[in-house]
């Protein structure tokens, strides 16, 4: 115990003061040593609490003009395309010539 208290006294020396010009308080002498507990409990957290590197979910695609259907009033076979796959059309536009069977 006697020690401690010689440790003490040293700590208010007159030495210690004109070099320090004062002893600091309480949370600047243990600051560093509370810092440490706290980020050794955040390493220790962070290795029991897991964090998903990779996460799922259901996902649904939708665009601004969704593809429109094309329906044709006569039945052939097509014998010349007149725009091609991902082509801009506008109403009433010839996509495609159908096979004469006359």
């Amino acid at each position: 115990m006697p020690d401690i208290h010689n440790r003490h006294l040293e700590a208010f020396s007159e030495e210690v003061q004109e070099i320090m010009g004062h002893v600091p308080g309480w949370i600047v002498r243990w600051g560093i040593t509370i810092f440490f507990f706290i980020f050794l409990m955040i390493v220790a957290g962070s290795y029991f609490f897991k964090y998903p590197l990779v996460v799922s979910t259901p996902l649904v695609l939708t665009t601004i003009n969704p593809p429109a259907s094309i329906i044709c009033k006569k039945s052939g076979r097509i014998d010349k395309w007149y725009v091609s796959d991902g082509d801009a059309v506008n109403k009433k536009m010839v996509i495609a010539l159908l096979d004469n069977s006359a």
